[in-house]
């Protein structure tokens, strides 16, 4: 099995706008772990990981990383992991149509998705198929 990966972690104390940046930050990694994939694959790609960090930098919670993951052999895919804290939600109310763009973005572009709990702690993940036309 081939596995390239890029990834990145955010401290604690990391600055707004570090965070705020992450989405850019990582699509950069992507363009780079992707190169000579098709411009359509790469363009499905960036706009599933921009969905999966939008959410979370959006969202009252603490990025902590990312991690990126291109497997090259048999059916050729990309695994996207986003770590972050959730913060307890102060004033109760219903998620934006933002929210249910994306959860729909996610769901017609993922293979697979979920999310893994640990107390505060959240992972996202995504695989996305890299054969695809």
């Amino acid at each position: 099995m081939v596995r390239h990966t890029r990834s990145f972690t955010l401290r604690g104390d990391a600055s707004r706008a570090k965070v705020r940046n992450a989405p850019a930050h990582a699509r950069t990694l992507l363009r780079d772990l992707l190169c000579g994939c098709p411009d359509a694959v790469v363009d499905d790609a960036l706009l599933l990981v921009d969905e999966l960090l939008t959410d979370v930098v959006r969202a009252p919670a603490t990025l902590r990383a990312v991690r990126l993951a291109r497997e090259d052999s048999g059916a050729a895919h990309l695994s996207v992991e986003v770590d972050y804290f959730d913060h307890p939600v102060l004033a109760p109310g219903r998620p934006s149509g933002d929210v249910f763009v994306g959860r729909c973005l996610l769901e017609r572009l993922a293979a697979s998705w979920g999310v893994r709990c640990s107390g505060a702690h959240r992972t996202v993940w995504a695989r996305f198929p890299l054969d695809r036309g």
